[in-house]
């Protein structure tokens, strides 16, 4: 019995000839990356972690200039927001150092901009004082259902509705959902890949991909609905606090890590990315893209840097602090409220002390 001939080398145990098999994406290791792109590889990391490093460095000087200037309950939720950029670029960071950890870095990286988004609107509450300042604030308003993104259509077949603290919790779950709804799309989608049970950029009715796409692209689109419906209530009061810009820096993050992410995968599985020796087209389309997230990122969080240590901002809400201090009611209006304790401005309770009964002082956020 003669032995089968050969090379003498062990089998590849990755390799296959049955074409049912050839979904399977085999993970590339640094030192296959290294060896597909040698120095460029070795740039890139440096490129990048100095771009790590910078943000890292804004985000400590924002907390500690924020620690020392804003409220004390504006804090966790500013260093939360600025943490953002630094954090989604160490993600890309550590994918570009191991491609085969990018799916499992991606997702982290969203479900933490996530959780930012909803922070961001905590703190839209906390510039008003909470949600009854900020109905006294913006007064008895129509509010356009006809926001971008969701409902640019023609205006009549979107009425204006009557701002009510109903509405006004239904804009803040418009932008809660954001963070579970994340979840459960990356736990999904992960879970389904890595069964290859989906092929990611299949728009195919048989495959999971396109129903797990929809569910993201509504997901994502009704917190930023949400974003723009605040906008358009909070308009005019928050000039001081440049919420706009914040604003718009914010749905920025989104559109450039979910949507972009988005047109990366269908372009790839179309045959708009190449491969390399080692990387098929999925792996090095989603190392491209990582550059691009990371760049993007960058700007960003330069940008968010800049806006979050604005001094005049805080010298606003110290002035407004100072107004909104608990003032003697009138002897006419003392049987107006009860004896209860109120609210101060640092979200704590003031008890009612010296037999006297005291009122809270409304203004508008954006000054006088």
């Amino acid at each position: 019995m003669t032995a089968p001939e050969g090379d003498g080398n062990p089998p590849d145990v990755g390799a296959t000839d049955n074409p049912d098999c050839q979904r399977a994406i085999r993970a590339t290791t640094t030192a296959q990356l290294l060896e597909d792109l040698g120095g460029y590889a070795i740039a890139l990391w440096t490129i990048a972690s100095v771009i790590v490093v910078i943000l890292l460095l804004l985000m400590v000087r924002t907390t500690l200039y924020v620690n020392k200037a804003a409220p004390k309950h504006w804090r966790r939720k500013i260093v939360w927001i600025s943490s953002i950029y630094p954090f989604v670029c160490l993600m890309c960071l550590c994918s570009l150092i191991v491609p085969g950890a990018n799916t499992l870095l991606s997702d982290v990286g969203i479900i933490f901009i996530s959780i930012g988004v909803s922070k961001f609107v905590d703190l839209c509450m906390m510039y008003f004082g909470g949600e009854t300042s900020l109905l006294l604030a913006v007064g008895q308003i129509d509010v356009p259902l006809a926001a971008r993104p969701l409902c640019c259509c023609y205006r009549p077949c979107c009425p204006s509705v009557a701002m009510s603290k109903h509405h006004l919790k239904m804009m803040k779950m418009l932008v809660y959902q954001l963070p579970f709804t994340q979840s459960a799309y990356c736990l999904i989608y992960s879970y389904l890949f890595i069964a290859n049970v989906t092929s990611p950029g299949q728009i195919a009715f048989n495959d999971a991909y396109i129903y797990l796409t929809v569910f993201n692209v509504v997901s994502t689109l009704s917190a930023m609905y949400g974003l723009s419906m605040f906008l358009q209530v909070t308009k005019g009061n928050l000039q001081h606090y440049h919420f706009m810009a914040k604003a718009v820096v914010m749905k920025l993050t989104l559109i450039f890590v979910k949507f972009q992410d988005i047109i990366f995968t269908i372009s790839i599985n179309y045959g708009g990315v190449s491969s390399t020796k080692h990387m098929p087209p999925l792996v090095y389309g989603f190392y491209i893209r990582d550059i691009v997230v990371l760049l993007e990122m960058f700007m960003l969080g330069l940008l968010a840097h800049r806006l979050y240590t604005e001094p005049k901002q805080y010298r606003v809400a110290a002035e407004r602090l100072s107004k909104a201090r608990l003032q003697p009611l009138a002897p006419g209006n003392s049987d107006s409220n009860s004896d209860s304790d109120c609210d101060s401005d640092d979200g704590t309770q003031r008890p009612v002390t010296g037999g006297k009964r005291y009122e809270k002082i409304h203004t508008p956020a954006g000054g006088e």
